[in-house]
C-alpha cells in the first residue's frame, strides 16, 4: 500500500473501513419483501431531482426549461416537494405527470410500471388539491376507483396516501 497516505486526512485502516461500509449493509440487511421493495423504490423516485433537461420537458428554446435548469442545480426541488407544494405550478405539476406517463409506459419491470403509475396519479392528485384542476381525460370514476386502490397499498407512504384520499374525495364531489 502506498505510504503517502500522510497527504490525505485518512489513514489507510479508515479507509479501509470507510469503503467497506457500503458491502457489511448489504450482508447484514433481510431479505426485502416485494411490497417493501416497492415503497423502497417509491421513495427513491419521490426524493429524485427531476431532469428538467429531458426531451421530455417539451422544446429546448422553452424559457421554462432554462428556469428550471438554473433553479435545478444542487438546489433543485425533489419530485415530493413539487407534489406537496401548494405553490407548485400546474404547469411543473403536469409536466411531473407527463414525466412518469413516459415512465411507466417504458417500465422494465412490474415493480417499476407499479411505483412510476403512483407518482403519475400523485400528480394528477396534487393538481386536484392544490390546484382543483383535471389534468387528465380519465374520468372521475375511474379516477376514484384507483386512488382508492392505493389507499389501501401498504407500501406507499401515509403522505401520498392522504393525497389520495384528499383527491379522491374531490372527485367524488365531481362525479
Amino acid at each position: 500500500m502506498d505510504k503517502n497516505y500522510k497527504n490525505s486526512s485518512f489513514k489507510p485502516k479508515v479507509l479501509v473501513k470507510l469503503l467497506n461500509i457500503g458491502s457489511e449493509t448489504d450482508k447484514t440487511k433481510p431479505n426485502l419483501t416485494l411490497e417493501q421493495q416497492k415503497g423502497e423504490l417509491l421513495r427513491f423516485h419521490l426524493r429524485e431531482i427531476l431532469p428538467y433537461n429531458s426531451p421530455l420537458f417539451d422544446d429546448p428554446s422553452d424559457i421554462f426549461v432554462h428556469l428550471c435548469r438554473e433553479a435545478s442545480g444542487s438546489n433543485g426541488e425533489t419530485t415530493e416537494s413539487l407534489l406537496f407544494n401548494s405553490n407548485t405550478t400546474l404547469t411543473i405539476i403536469q409536466r411531473i405527470k407527463n414525466y412518469y406517463k413516459y415512465l411507466v409506459t417504458t417500465a422494465e419491470s412490474e415493480m417499476e410500471h407499479d411505483v412510476t403509475a403512483v407518482i403519475y396519479y400523485a400528480a394528477i392528485a396534487s393538481a386536484f388539491v392544490n390546484h382543483e384542476s383535471k389534468i387528465t381525460k380519465f374520468s372521475y370514476s375511474d379516477l376514484i376507483q384507483t386512488f382508492s386502490q392505493y389507499l389501501k397499498e401498504e407500501w406507499i407512504p401515509p403522505r401520498l396516501v392522504e393525497l389520495f384520499r384528499k383527491a379522491c374525495q374531490h372527485c367524488q364531489s365531481k362525479d
